[in-house]
């Protein structure tokens, strides 16, 4: 149910990262059913298998900085660090 383009993308930010062990898939493919018990918008790129979110628990800005620029050079597109209080990094691809 997800793109062959966030797989890739996630592999290559797992591939690139020399520190990705303990960043956890937390969400990936919603149905509208699952998209909307979360709290997810209407047209949320989860429901296309697009998007996927990242958690480390605790990781500074710093660090989800870190990925982020690893992320957007294989091609994503990432929410702030601040978007999400709980810190989850909302990535596309």
């Amino acid at each position: 149910m997800v793109t062959q383009d966030l797989k890739d993308g996630l592999d290559n930010v797992a591939s690139n990262y020399s520190n990705f062990a303990g960043i956890s898939l937390t969400s990936g493919y919603r149905c509208p059913h699952g998209n909307a018990a979360v709290g997810g918008v209407r047209s949320s790129y989860h429901m296309a298998g697009t998007a996927a979110d990242l958690l480390r628990p605790g990781w500074t800005e710093e660090e989800f900085n870190k990925v982020k620029t690893v992320a957007e050079n294989a091609g994503g597109t990432v929410l702030p660090y601040t978007f999400y209080t709980d810190r989850h990094m909302h990535v596309r691809f």
